[in-house]
């Protein structure tokens, strides 16, 4: 220990130090910090050589004492986890259902759970356990960190898989040819209050578009859902819902509606096969070439006579939503002026 360094910490012992604790006062004037640590014993100084000892020194410090390693806070250790993250199940029929997400940790003052897309499950503030619902088909991966002044600890990830639909009549009903699929869509910034329609979504995340909640999904029956769609150019988006369980009753209408919220003409289907764009025959279940338009839908078979105008969907199926901005049968002709269009979509009756 250096002359500085033992006159800083004699000018610290003699001062208003805590009993039973070694203060340094470390730095520069106007630029120093007190770092206190614990003692259980005595502390003596050498007349002859100035050296300071502390027998003994205790095995751990104090919140804040600057004494402890870097990144480990108070002298204790980060959560710890004494079951990593689970899930109630790692696998859904078509149609999906609800997961229960939970873990055990102690030592935690709280716990954040990954952006995954998915409602209720976005970067937010989790407890154990937390109850998901997936209804659209493909695969969710989940994640948790807990935290103290300690530090993080990661409780791992889990990935959970809603069945795909597998049916011949989609194998004859492809995609139209140069168009790829976008799985999943950036929430972009733009400036504020244009924004509120993904508000349940952290900003600049990623967002599952295989099932858009709250645009689909486990919302799809209920009225009053407004989502935006950034869909990048020269791809089409197919937003998975199912008709099957208590929000989808036999008799059940309602619609879709939307609007261009860029210079952008767009298309939409609904279908049973993602990309249907080529196939549907029903007028009724499709729109093409539209700025602002929609589709109405109800569940049921539809009658030989006086069907309405609505687009007649199964019950317990799995449909899609898909949409490209470009013109009827010009899928692969783009109308979108930059990379990406927005696309204001809501759910509810026409």
């Amino acid at each position: 220990m250096n002359i500085c360094a033992k006159a800083l910490v004699l000018l610290a012992f003699c001062g208003s130090a805590t009993a039973g604790d070694l203060v340094l006062k470390l730095g520069t004037t106007g630029n120093y910090r007190y770092h206190r640590i614990p003692v259980t014993g005595s502390v003596t100084v050498s007349p002859a050589t100035g050296d300071i000892t502390v027998d003994p020194v205790a095995d751990v410090g104090t919140f804040s004492d600057g004494w402890c390693p870097a990144g480990t806070g108070g002298g204790g250790s980060a959560p710890t986890f004494s079951m990593p993250l689970t899930a109630s199940t790692n696998a859904l029929p078509v149609g999906g259902g609800s997961v229960t997400l939970s873990w055990t940790v102690s030592g935690a003052t709280g716990c954040t759970a990954s952006s995954s897309g998915v409602s209720g499950w976005n970067g937010n503030a989790v407890t154990s356990p937390t109850v998901v619902s997936l209804t659209a088909s493909g695969n969710y991966s989940f994640g948790v960190s807990c935290s103290n002044n300690d530090g993080s600890t990661s409780g791992g990830t889990v990935t959970v898989n809603v069945a795909t639909q597998t049916t011949t009549e989609c194998t004859n009903r492809p995609a139209p040819v140069g168009l790829t699929q976008q799985g999943s869509m950036v929430n972009y910034n733009l400036g504020g209050t244009l924004n509120q329609q993904n508000s349940e979504f952290p900003l600049n995340s990623s967002i599952n578009l295989s099932g858009y909640v709250p645009l689909m999904g486990t919302s799809f029956n209920q009225p009053g859902q407004v989502a935006r769609l950034f869909l990048d150019t020269g791809k089409y988006a197919a937003m998975s819902f199912t008709t099957s369980g208590a929000n989808a009753p036999v008799g059940a209408t309602g619609g879709v509606s939307w609007a261009a919220a860029s210079t952008a003409v767009f298309s939409a289907q609904l279908s049973p096969c993602p990309g249907d764009f080529d196939w549907v025959t029903d007028a009724n279940c499709k729109a093409s070439g539209v700025e602002t338009g929609g589709i109405t839908w109800k569940i049921g078979t539809k009658p030989a006579s006086n069907p309405g105008w609505y687009c007649y969907l199964d019950p317990n199926k799995t449909y899609y939503l898909s949409v490209v901005a470009a013109d009827h049968q010009t899928w692969t002709t783009t109308t979108c002026a930059s990379s990406y269009c927005t696309w204001l979509v809501s759910i509810g009756a026409l």
